[in-house]
């Protein structure tokens, strides 16, 4: 099989869950240990986004979908929170030392510097992110 769904509540608790159901899954599709690397720190930020900012008033789900075809690998996250396009996103300024940056903004760009194709779109009501890379 080359497809795997979880469902799971966007809660910080599922954290743990959802990086290991990607670890296992992406080792099931034979993936390498750099590919593993590489997309795992892509989705861990992109999974953590959702948990932290989709549903800031209420409870809501996450849907992590992983897919192989062909050479490619490609993980879709949905979710009903708050729409956000993270391909929309201006790159950071790394010119600004460290010490004067704000906390956080680099997560969509280790995302853009991880895997070779981001993708959104949000179709009634629902974000659909799609995170793809080469196995090769």
């Amino acid at each position: 099989m080359n497809e795997f769904t979880l469902e799971t509540e966007a809660v910080l608790d599922n954290l743990p869950r959802l990086t290991t159901f990607i670890e296992d899954k992406l080792t099931e599709l034979g993936a390498s240990e750099d590919f593993r690397g590489k997309m795992g720190l892509a989705l861990d930020e992109a999974v953590t986004n959702v948990v932290l900012y989709a549903y800031p008033q209420k409870k809501g789900l996450i849907k992590l979908t992983l897919k192989k075809t062909g050479d490619d690998i490609h993980v879709e996250i949905r979710d009903q929170g708050t729409p956000f396009d993270p391909t929309q996103a201006p790159p950071p300024d790394l010119a600004v030392p460290l010490e004067q940056r704000k906390i956080g903004g680099l997560g969509i760009h280790l995302m853009r510097k991880s895997v070779d194709r981001l993708n959104y779109r949000h179709e009634n009501g629902t974000n659909i992110f799609t995170l793809s890379k080469n196995t090769r």
